[in-house]
Parts: C-alpha cells; sequence; structure tokens
C-alpha cells in the first residue's frame, strides 16, 4: 500500500541526548542516528504519560511509558525522510532506532524476554486504511520474533503497548503536523525486593548513571521530578 505520511520519533530519555550506545565508549552511535535519521532543530515538546520506572543495569531508573500516570513532557522529532511513501520506508526508521536503542539488535521486539519493543502512535486524523495496513505490518515484524512476543502479548500492560504494537496513550495535540511516531517502550522493571517505585527509590539511585539530570536539562519532564529532586 502507497501514501504519504510524516512520521518522527518519539524520544522519552537518553535516545535524544545520550550520543554514546555503550555510555562512556565514544562510540558516538546514537549521536550519528539522530544526525542523519532526524530533523534535530524541528523538535517538538509533547505530552505523553510518562515515568521513571525500569531499574536498569547501570543501577537507575530510567523512564518507561505508562497510561495510567499524569503526562510528562517527551520530545517529538520529524525523520529526515519527510514523506513515507510505504511500510518499507517506516521499517527502516524502526530498525535505525532499534539499533540505537541497544544491544546491536535491529528488531521491532529486543531479545526473547522482549526488554524493548518498538511501539508506534497514530495520529487519528490519517487515513483508515493506512491505519489498518500500519498496524498489521506492525504486528507481522513483531511476530517475527516468536518467543519475544508470546512474552510481550502476555504482559502488554508492562509496556502501556496494545499487542498490534500500537502505544497505550491518548494522540498528543502538540504533534498534529505529524501522521505517526515511533517510539521504543522498554518493560517496566522494579528493583528487587521493591514493591513500590517511590521518589524516594529513584533518587537512590539517580547517583549511578547521568540520566536524571540530563533529562531535565534537555526539557524532558514526568510528574515526579519534584518528588525526587525533594530526596537529592
Amino acid at each position: 500500500m502507497n501514501f504519504n505520511l510524516k512520521g518522527g520519533a518519539l524520544l522519552i530519555g537518553s535516545l535524544y541526548w545520550q550520543d554514546d550506545l555503550v555510555l562512556g565508549s565514544g562510540d558516538q552511535i546514537r549521536k550519528c542516528w539522530r544526525q542523519s535519521r532526524l530533523k534535530l532543530h524541528e523538535a517538538v515538546n509533547v505530552r505523553v504519560p510518562i515515568r521513571y520506572g525500569r531499574f536498569s543495569l547501570h543501577n537507575t531508573y530510567t523512564m518507561i511509558f505508562d497510561k495510567r500516570v499524569k503526562p510528562g513532557v517527551a520530545k517529538a522529532v520529524p525523520f529526515s525522510n519527510a514523506n513515507m511513501a510505504d511500510f518499507g520506508e517506516i521499517r527502516e526508521e524502526v530498525t535505525a532506532i532499534s539499533r540505537a536503542e541497544g544491544q546491536f539488535d535491529e528488531g521491532f521486539i529486543k531479545s526473547e524476554r522482549a526488554w524493548c519493543v518498538c511501539t508506534v502512535l497514530l495520529n487519528p486524523a490519517i487515513d483508515k486504511s493506512a491505519r489498518t495496513h500500519i498496524l498489521e505490518q506492525w504486528q507481522n515484524e513483531l511476530q517475527m520474533n516468536e518467543p519475544g512476543y508470546r512474552y510481550f502479548s502476555n504482559n502488554t500492560e508492562r509496556y502501556s503497548v496494545h499487542s498490534t504494537g500500537e502505544l497505550d496513550a491518548p494522540w498528543p495535540e502538540e504533534a498534529a503536523a505529524f501522521d505517526f511516531l515511533i517510539a521504543t517502550a522498554t518493560k517496566e522493571k522494579k528493583r528487587e525486593g521493591v514493591s513500590e517505585v517511590t521518589a524516594e527509590e529513584i533518587a537512590r539511585h539517580v547517583s549511578n548513571r547521568p540520566y536524571f539530570h540530563p533529562n531535565l536539562e534537555h526539557g524532558i519532564s514526568t510528574y515526579q521530578d519534584e518528588g525526587i529532586k525533594r530526596f537529592l
């Protein structure tokens, strides 16, 4: 199916500002991705439901999507390819953002345990047939990783992503100029032994990795921020 759609990346954390894929390595993989695939100077602030909720390998809480929480501020950044003509061109952007997300993997679902799922948010104003086609093709791509899709489809609430791959979030009104947004949704993960990720719990681990403060410096925020700062 052919169409003419304007897409962008929906960035909620270090994909927007961290240069290296492997922190501190100097590999510049994320920086090169942004420079080659995005129009950074046209980034737009958008309100989406995000929070700190994944305890990372660096023992820092990183951001996840969560439809249950108050909206925070993320970045919608247009792709350099201003007019997507078919799903193949959309797929190219997904594999590029997946590679920039980490672990040198280009899949729509990363690993058998699905620690990250590439997701799409569609403008309600786009043509219904285009919407149906994109979601059908997207789900097909997700299912290419059979064990990963099996795990993801049984735990969709941990990603705030529907089994089709569509992000479970309202379309942000600030993104009216876009037809769709692509994001990476990482799985919620609490620190072992923790039942609730409180502001104090997050603050205890902020110093383990430059993440919380760079997010604030680059205009990415959540409803939790003021509470976290009180414990720092």
